[in-house]
């Protein structure tokens, strides 16, 4: 006789949910999955937006031989941290004339009807302490480049919560970015999560007294079948390498169940971008004693902070400094020597610098020596340069007598 056994899942959000059915081997022997006779149902929305699903598995037992086997509904949602499991064990009997009744149903559902009341009890009277997730998004953050950071405060309930973000810059003091306070209200359709502006949680903060560009974002949802809320908690930020790297940022949380607040901190990472060279550009003739102009383009690069040097390789490779530019302030070691700085910044926070090296090149002291020019990016340690070999010509002078 065929007999059908219903697994309810009910008020549950999102809507994606699994349903699987299991058969345990006697003895102990382990458990197989069926694959035939089940179903499930269309996700059916509630008033409230959370759904119901029911499964189903048709029961065909053969004899007496099938008593005693349990079945096992198994549940996953991304609410649950594992799969809730309930069984049921199947009781069969000869058939007694025109009453036939599967015991083994009956059982299951008395089984069914006690998990449901033992979940219940522990939705609505068991002690619950909040969790706070590690903080987690960008390791390497990036010089005035705008990133995201998260974390999640989980099985918060009923009760005040209050939740802080912090920042603690090295040899500064900690300083609260955005600090909300959370109480339970109540609706008479579904719970909702206010704040202590009276909004609705979807709170978000900003600190114009901070020199790094931050917001924080909270987002409560309430989850029923657990009576219990889940926040997830964004942090946009713009950090500044100079004050920013290696702050500490902490996330904490202060709830009636605590006898300490719980925290999570984590340090930030801000880094630069190195430039890039060009190679060098000079005219494409260069003439004994006319002015010339060597000129290399740096670019793409953050924060400011550069070091530019020009120097001057012999044919021994002897290298001779003839000026140093360091932040825009230039020390000229050779008066034949002359620079020019031009510099951009574009929308990005980065830079582009265009340095020239001015002078009246000779023949015996510049013909096949190499013109460099060395950067170095403090910000990201990087040392870099381009060279020219100078071929000087000179001018050809004719001179007619009568």
């Amino acid at each position: 006789m065929e007999k059908s056994v219903t697994c309810d899942v009910i008020n549950f959000y999102l809507m994606t949910v699994e349903i699987r059915w299991l058969q345990y081997l006697k003895d102990g022997r382990g458990s197989v999955p069926l694959e035939r006779h089940i179903s499930t149902s269309p996700a059916a929305l509630n008033k409230d937006g959370t759904y119901n699903v029911s499964g189903y598995l048709m029961l065909h037992p053969q004899s007496a031989g099938d008593d005693g086997t349990t079945y096992g509904c198994l549940v996953k949602h991304k609410s649950l941290t594992e799969e809730r499991a309930v069984n049921f064990t199947l009781s069969v009997e000869e058939p007694r004339g025109s009453r036939n009744v599967s015991i083994g149903v009956l059982v299951a559902f008395a089984f069914l009807i006690m998990f449901i009341l033992g979940l219940l009890w522990l939705s609505i009277f068991k002690k619950v302490t909040p969790t706070l997730s590690k903080i987690t998004g960008n390791k390497n953050l990036v010089h005035m480049e705008r990133a995201a950071l998260s974390c999640q405060i989980m099985n918060v309930r009923q009760r005040s919560t209050e939740i802080c973000v912090s920042l603690k810059r090295r040899r500064g003091e900690k300083m609260d970015i955005i600090t909300r306070k959370c109480e339970e209200t109540e609706t008479s359709s579904q719970k909702k999560m206010k704040s202590d502006e009276g909004e609705e949680l979807m709170e978000r903060g900003a600190s114009s007294s901070l020199p790094m560009q931050m917001e924080a974002i909270l987002d409560g949802k309430f989850v029923r079948t657990k009576r219990l809320y889940h926040y997830y908690c964004s942090i946009f930020i713009t950090p500044d390498i100079k004050v920013d790297n290696e702050a500490e940022l902490t996330v904490s949380v202060r709830h009636d169940s605590l006898n300490h607040p719980i925290s999570e901190t984590c340090t930030l990472k801000v880094i630069g971008v190195p430039p890039k060279l060009s190679e060098i550009v000079a005219p494409r003739h260069i003439i004994h004693g006319d002015s010339v102009a060597l000129t290399c383009c740096i670019s793409g690069f953050k924060p400011r902070p550069l070091i530019i040097t020009w120097l001057k390789r012999d044919a021994a490779s002897n290298e001779t400094e003839l000026l140093r530019c360091d932040s825009g302030e230039t020390e000229v070691l050779d008066p034949k020597y002359s620079h020019r700085l031009r510099e951009n910044k574009h929308d990005d926070d980065s830079y582009s610098i265009l340095s020239s090296l001015t002078m009246k090149p000779n023949i015996k002291g510049d013909h096949g020596a190499k013109y460099i020019c060395r950067v170095s990016h403090p910000a990201t340690g990087s040392r870099q340069e381009q060279c020219i070999d100078m071929e000087v010509t000179g001018t050809l002078l004719l001179w007619l007598n009568f």
